[in-house]
């Protein structure tokens, strides 16, 4: 047995060690599988666990859900029931809409019916305001026409009592004329009323000095200083210092009677005067006072004017003369068939007046062309208004007229005998006369004006000219008087009322006035 166990130990061996080893690795093997099964049951329990936690999560979230699902049936029985009953809200309110857009348009409806009626209302009160002005204002011409038919008859009332040597009662009449005039915005140049301030004011003045008949007067400045030259036929030129309303430092500039002064100018460029003498001389006054005489081929000249630098002169033989200042050369322009009476420039252009009664422009090369002749009568002067386009015409017989821009003219009847001057003054214009009087014209679009009897002089009138302030005339007449009238109503009234002696009384008021006006004072006690 030993032997056998000697003879096989390491067969025994062997087998032993291979059973070991089969055994340690079933043993190996097993524990590893018993291992793996261990972690597959604790995988397996892991994600049983994790399903059986799913399985609550699904649970819950089935649960949650189904509530949800529940809670969102709810909501959205909940929505429509919100829904239904915002279309039922929306429907109230479109019928509140509509019930209000219908409102409001009875509302606009109801405003413009209202609109209307106070527009008709505001209509009817201002129909009611207009005919109540017009009312008022129909009163007030009333009213103002009888106080200004009261002036007029004040006016003559005046002029009768100045004539009757009631010189008192004459100036309260003439005063109260103006005033009632004045105040209501008449016609301060109305004849009534102009005579008597004229007559009542004592304002005019007159000076014999000249020997010869004071055939032009002419008005300049000279450094700062306002003149007057005054010339005769006896060859007698004075020169005045003219101060407001006064002459004044009278001063002899020339006295010579061979010469017969007709006519006066001024050259104001060059600071000097002319005066032209009935045959042709020409008497050259400088600044200084020193007199230069010319003779000139021409007589009996009618007219002097500047014109292009140059002196025109017209002659009553026809000729119509050019003579250039310093060379004195003298050239004739146009020669007229028949006898020139009377010269003007008009807008640059030569007129001159004709015996035959018509008016030409004579134009730079001579050449005449027939403007007016309406009357066949000799023309004696002519004027020319710048402003306005209105052209005054003097005739022989008497007869002024005045001619628009646009060919109408208004004849101006007054006068008896030769116009001799004409002068525009604004709106008015003078005329004088041989019958010694001047006239005051009012232009307007009547065919036919009044005039105001400015003077009455007792012989003829030859010149007058307008004192730069637009207060006076200064005339010259036959007998070498010079004449100062006030033609300011304004003026002639103030310098009345200084001259007042007393108020009316009572008795004369109602007399004169009446219930017209209350009773006034004019004099202060």
């Amino acid at each position: 047995m030993r032997a056998f166990f000697q003879r096989y130990t390491w067969v025994i061996t062997l087998f032993l060690l291979g059973w070991i080893g089969v055994s340690g690795y079933y043993v190996i093997r097993f524990r590893e599988k018993a291992q793996a099964q261990a972690q597959g049951r604790e995988l397996l329990e892991a994600q049983l666990r994790e399903a059986n936690e799913a399985q609550k999560s699904a649970i819950i979230t089935r649960r949650v859900s189904s509530q949800l699902e529940e809670i969102a049936y709810q909501q959205k029985a909940i929505s429509d029931q919100q829904r239904q009953e915002a279309i039922h809200q929306t429907q109230i309110a479109e019928q509140m809409r509509d019930h209000a857009e219908l409102e409001r348009e009875k509302a606009i409806a109801a405003q413009q019916t209202a609109l209307e009626a106070y527009e008709q209302m505001n209509a009817q009160k201002r129909i009611a305001e207009a005919r109540r002005e017009e009312a008022v204002m129909a009163q007030m011409r009333a009213d103002s026409l009888a106080r200004l038919a009261l002036a007029r008859s004040l006016g003559v009332q005046a002029t009768k009592q100045y004539e009757a040597d009631n010189e008192p009662l004459a100036a309260l009449l003439s005063y109260a004329a103006w005033k009632f005039t004045a105040e209501n915005q008449g016609d301060l140049y109305s004849p009534d009323i102009y005579k008597a301030l004229s007559l009542c004011c004592k304002l005019s003045r007159q000076w014999r000095i000249h020997r010869g008949a004071v055939r032009s007067i002419l008005s300049y400045s000279q450094a700062g200083h306002m003149y007057l030259l005054t010339a005769s036929q006896y060859g007698e030129i004075y020169r005045w210092t003219l101060s407001g309303n006064l002459l004044t430092d009278r001063i002899t500039l020339f006295n010579n009677q061979q010469y017969d002064v007709r006519l006066l100018h001024e050259d104001k460029i060059n600071l000097r005067l002319f005066a032209l003498c009935q045959g042709g001389q020409l008497l050259i006054i400088s600044s200084k006072d020193k007199v230069e005489i010319k003779e000139l081929p021409l007589s009996q000249p009618v007219g002097m004017a500047n014109w292009e630098g140059q002196i025109a002169i017209a002659s009553k033989k026809g000729d119509l003369r050019v003579v250039t200042p310093d060379s004195w050369a003298t050239q004739t322009l146009y020669q007229h068939p028949c006898a020139i009476t009377a010269l003007t420039v008009a807008q640059g252009e030569l007129l001159i007046g004709d015996e035959k009664g018509r008016v030409y422009q004579i134009d730079h090369q001579g050449k005449a062309h027939a403007i007016w002749g309406q009357i066949t009568r000799p023309i004696t002067s002519l004027c020319f208004q710048e402003t306005t386009g209105h052209l005054a015409i003097g005739y022989k017989n008497g007869l002024a007229q005045v001619v628009g821009a646009d060919r109408k003219a208004q004849q101006l009847s007054e006068h008896v005998s030769p116009i001799t001057c004409i002068r525009f003054n604004g709106t008015h214009l003078y005329t004088s006369s041989m019958d010694g009087s001047i006239c005051l014209w009012q232009l307007n679009e009547q065919t036919k004006s009044s005039a105001a009897l400015v003077y009455q002089g007792k012989s003829w009138l030859h010149t007058f000219i307008i004192s730069p302030n637009g207060q006076n005339i200064i005339i010259g007449d036959e007998r070498g008087d010079l004449n100062w009238v006030v033609v300011d109503p304004q003026r002639m009234a103030e310098e009345i009322h200084k001259q007042l002696q007393r108020n009316f009384t009572p008795e004369e008021w109602n007399l004169y006035i009446g219930e017209v006006s209350a009773y006034e004072t004019y004099l202060s006690k």
